[in-house]
């Protein structure tokens, strides 16, 4: 197995290597090709995989280095670290005093101006291998307690006055909304032979936590969305997806005077939208041979089974807030008896809530 500095050597050239790929393109002064753009994609992937590779094996490296001299934080080989950088020293401190131990976890997703992954693609590596955050759809605020008061505003209208005529009302209407926060939380306990025979999957513990962390964040907007008045909707049958959609769209650009973020569907709509040909036995829609993001009429398309089946979500960013208390927390500390079984417990958990203060920004579809 190669180093860490050989694994950190590959890493760099690859990044070097996407980058020559994108400043030939901007001297040229023109856009990426379709080869260029998976050539990128593909050096990309290599170094999120390298990534993972190096959180792994730093992290089993420092729980072999325990006691020894290079487990000295200023030791110039230190190393391993479970959720950041920061919090290296911290994480060697606990698994040897057996003492509780916090951090938090970046849950932000690797987006670009142009480019959204699907179920999971180019999300920050490590993180929420099998879930999308839908919160990095819309805006994100602090929340400044543990219940907090928004306003849902109405559509305005205006009209032409002649010169001393009476102005019209505008007709916008404003609802206050109280909304209290929600806990997501899930726990895992293991043994102090499990961290000290298979410290390196310590990591995978805390993704895999994150994840449902995440997944189930995700269930809670979309039945935030559903328990809204004045969303929008759309019905009609699942061989007319691409038709609906362009509707949904079109119908929110005419409303909002703004694009959508986003179409939000089940995976077995996606692989409906997939498979949509121009006629029998004609050609597909979409290239399934194509590496680039789905989208849909200059839309992008997020998959998620968080939506319901024969359900999409016309989304647009700026129609909702997610409002959190913090970040999503990693601990290691003792639970009940885990000091007398030699055993441990992590936790991770949120606090957050959604705020559709929009509704009109938001369609729902229905596939009969």
């Amino acid at each position: 197995m190669p180093t860490l500095q050989q694994m950190r050597d590959e890493r760099v050239t690859l990044l070097q290597d996407a980058t020559k790929v994108v400043d030939g393109a901007k001297t040229a002064r023109r856009e990426l090709t379709p080869t260029e753009q998976q050539q990128v994609t593909d050096l990309l992937a290599k170094v999120d995989k390298i990534d993972s590779q190096i959180k792994g094996k730093a992290l089993a490296d420092s729980v072999m280095r325990l006691g020894s001299a290079e487990d000295d934080p200023d030791h110039p080989n230190h190393g391993g670290h479970l959720f950041a950088e920061r919090d290296a020293k911290e994480l060697v401190t606990a698994v040897k005093s057996r003492s509780s131990y916090r951090a938090e976890v970046n849950v932000k997703a690797a987006l670009t101006n142009t480019v959204l992954p699907t179920s999971g693609q180019g999300v920050e590596a490590g993180l929420y291998p099998n879930a999308f955050p839908l919160s990095t759809l819309f805006r994100s605020q602090e929340a400044p307690g543990p219940s907090i008061r928004y306003y849902r505003l109405g559509d305005a209208t205006a009209g032409v006055v002649a010169e001393g005529g009476t102005k019209p009302d505008s007709s916008v209407t404003i609802q206050p909304v109280d909304l209290v926060l929600t806990k997501i939380a899930t726990t895992v306990r293991f043994s102090d032979e499990f961290a000290e025979d298979a410290g390196f999957l310590l990591d995978y513990l805390e993704r895999e936590l994150t994840a449902a962390v995440v997944t189930k964040e995700n269930a809670e907007v979309l039945a935030t969305f559903n328990a809204t008045s004045g969303v929008l909707t759309g019905t009609g049958a699942a061989g007319t997806v691409i038709d609906l959609l362009a509707d949904a769209i079109a119908g929110q650009e005419a409303l909002n005077g703004s694009s959508p973020s986003a179409v939000v569907v089940n995976p077995t709509v996606l692989a409906t939208i997939r498979k949509a040909k121009a006629s029998t036995g004609g050609d597909y829609f979409v290239d399934p041979l194509s590496g680039t993001v789905t989208t849909l009429h200059g839309v992008r398309v997020v998959s998620t089974p968080a939506t319901a089946a024969g359900t999409a979500w016309v989304v647009n960013g700026a129609g909702v807030v997610i409002y959190r208390k913090g970040g999503i927390t990693a601990e290691i500390g003792t639970n009940a008896d885990d000091w007398i079984t030699n055993s441990r417990t992590m936790r991770v958990e949120e606090r957050f809530a959604t705020a559709v203060v929009r509704p009109s920004m938001l369609t729902k579809v229905t596939l009969t």
